[in-house]
């Protein structure tokens, strides 16, 4: 009996010893820094964030790509705000790999092979709101949330009326959008067109008289009663880099969130678009002019403009842009001037 209970002791002790094993391969410790990310590994690793961590720099890290930061944003829900995230907290780090973006090429040194293509993910392509000179005509409105809540979230089932006789069709999407403001040009004051701001995307669920069973499927912010409905355009979350239009130049008129100064990783829209030579995937630099006055008449004199950041083109309408602010050495605001990228 002496034996067995040794014999059972010993047993108990090995398991426990390989568990806290596969445990620790799988989760990073938080004394040191981790590891790359191993091939062998299906799903991946959990990261633990450290003070001064961002989401641009964990993804320059193991995936040796920056810009795989929306990736990681998506894919660990828990994170609300992509520029908020704590130490301590756990980030899955996925064992799909991006191929890289030189960023100290220039514009014009893009090899036409499409091994050698450049481009990122930006997986929240679809949360890209858009400025047309009217407001869009929704084909429905969101009535309430089944449950009766007030904010609307991904998962929950929704009510919607119709307004317009057959556009709905079960298994078809739908993107959840509000009007916002209408944009003037912050110098001339000229009005630029009408803000959709893009809110989520719902499938159809099942079809009633006089209303429609939806579920949202993807929330990119809360969504309420009377939100209001267009068919979902599918847009590819790949932006291949390419050439940007000389001497091209334009101006920020709006920030995402109808705010008027951003920083990294932020979406502003500018005041040219596809009429003008714009396409996705074009970068440019962010400036401003400056004035003085010199002699003793002090007379006005211009000085050279001042790079401040840089832009990436995701979005394009007509005469509007919707860009990525990728790179901000001081406060980005609206006003400000865009043009091709100039290495000073």
């Amino acid at each position: 009996m002496f034996l067995q209970a040794i014999f059972k002791k010993v047993l108990v002790l090995l398991f426990i010893i390989t568990i806290c094993g596969f445990l620790s391969a799988r989760e990073v410790s938080e004394a040191g820094r981790p590891p790359m990310v191993p091939d062998k590994l299906e799903e991946g690793i959990y990261y633990t964030v450290h003070k001064g961590d961002t989401l641009w720099d964990i993804s320059k890290r193991f995936y040796n790509n920056p810009w795989a930061w929306p990736y990681l944003w998506e894919r660990n829900s828990f994170i609300h705000n992509p520029h908020w995230i704590y130490p301590g907290n756990r980030i899955t780090i996925f064992k799909e790999i991006f191929r890289p973006v030189n960023d100290t090429s220039s514009p014009g040194d893009f090899e036409k092979s499409e091994e050698t293509e450049r481009y990122i993910i930006y997986p929240s392509i679809d949360s890209i709101g858009f400025i047309k000179e009217e407001a869009v005509r929704p084909l429905g409105k969101i009535i309430r949330a089944k449950e009766e809540k007030r904010l609307i979230v991904t998962g929950d089932v929704i009510y919607i009326r119709p307004l317009l006789k057959g556009a709905f069709k079960v298994g078809d999407r739908f993107t959840v959008f509000r009007t916002g403001k209408l944009v003037t040009h912050p110098e001339t004051g000229k009005p630029l067109g009408v803000y959709h701001f893009i809110l989520g995307v719902v499938r159809i669920e099942e079809l009633r008289p006089k209303l429609v069973i939806g579920i949202i499927v993807k929330a990119f912010r809360a969504i309420h009663a009377d939100d209001l409905l267009i068919p979902y355009k599918e847009r590819s979350p790949k932006i291949v880099l390419t050439e940007t239009v000389p001497s091209l130049k334009g101006e920020i008129i709006l920030g995402e969130e109808e705010q008027t100064i951003f920083g990294d990783n932020q979406i502003v829209y500018i005041d040219i678009g596809k009429e003008d030579g714009v396409k996705v995937g074009q970068r440019y630099s962010v400036y401003k002019e400056e004035k003085g006055f010199i002699g003793p008449g002090k007379q006005v004199a211009e000085f050279p403009p001042v790079n401040l950041g840089e832009i990436l083109v995701l979005a394009t309408e007509a005469k509007t842009s919707g860009v990525l602010i990728t790179k901000s050495q001081k406060t980005i605001s609206v006003g400000l001037k865009v043009r091709p990228i100039c290495r000073e």
